[in-house]
């Protein structure tokens, strides 16, 4: 058994991924837009990442054209960004971004709540912001409904990182790392002092097998290597289970 290279060109599973909003639905229009070979010459297939902070709404809406559910556009524009921003805190499985599409399709949308009198511009204004806030609440809705994914018996490492976080994108980069890397993860704190001569500090826990949790533990230190005596940070291990 050879392990691939998750970056090796046409046989790696990243080679026909595609994950930025205007990428992924121009893939989705014209697949030649961006891919000079055809992925079923070489018998994989083509990956449009979802539930990640790079996601458009289009890709969003073709997930819910292939499991044949049926969401407003502007219910889905406001569902994007609100799992997009849950994201950045914890890892959100296919499994899971489908369970909070089928929700959104399931709970009905009162028509009469967003009638307006006198047609001026204020009161479509306000209609505007009162369908808004009704959509962010279904969306919150879904995702609060979700099992939390943590409560088994699976090993974890929480990480605690401290410095200077903003300095360099260090943060997303960290964030990044186990985006991009088999394991679960979510950010059980952060905090960001108003003082920016002052710390940050970033508590993430990753979920995993032990050989994954492993490699994304010397991603880090090789990451923080290389921003030594530029934008010190400290990272220390607070927790583990092997079990």
């Amino acid at each position: 058994h050879v392990a691939i290279p998750f970056n090796n060109y046409i046989t790696g599973s990243c080679a026909f991924t595609h994950k930025a909003g205007v990428h992924s639905k121009a893939v989705m229009q014209n697949p030649a837009a961006y891919e000079v070979l055809d992925p079923a010459d070489f018998g994989v297939e083509r990956r449009i990442e979802l539930a990640h902070r790079l996601t458009g709404w289009n890709a969003m809406k073709q997930r819910c054209q292939d499991l044949g559910v049926e969401i407003s556009d502007d219910q889905l524009k406001v569902a994007t960004v609100m799992i997009k921003d849950l994201s950045d805190e914890r890892t959100i499985g296919l499994e899971e971004l489908d369970k909070i599409l089928i929700s959104l399709c399931s709970k009905s949308e009162p028509e009469t709540a967003f009638i307006t009198w006198g047609g001026g511009s204020e009161s479509s204004n306000d209609a505007h912001e009162h369908r808004a806030e009704f959509y962010r609440r279904k969306t919150l809705s879904a995702i609060e409904s979700l099992d939390n994914p943590e409560e088994d018996d699976s090993p974890f490492a929480t990480y605690c990182f401290s410095g200077h976080l903003f300095d360099k994108a260090i943060l997303n980069r960290i964030l990044d790392l186990a985006v991009d890397s088999p394991v679960s993860f979510k950010v059980l704190k952060l905090d960001v002092p108003n003082d920016n001569s002052k710390e940050s500090r970033a508590i993430i826990k990753v979920i995993g097998e032990i050989n994954d949790i492993e490699m994304l533990r010397q991603k880090y230190e090789n990451l923080l290597l290389t921003l030594t005596g530029v934008a010190d940070t400290e990272m220390e291990e607070i927790d583990r289970s092997e079990s």
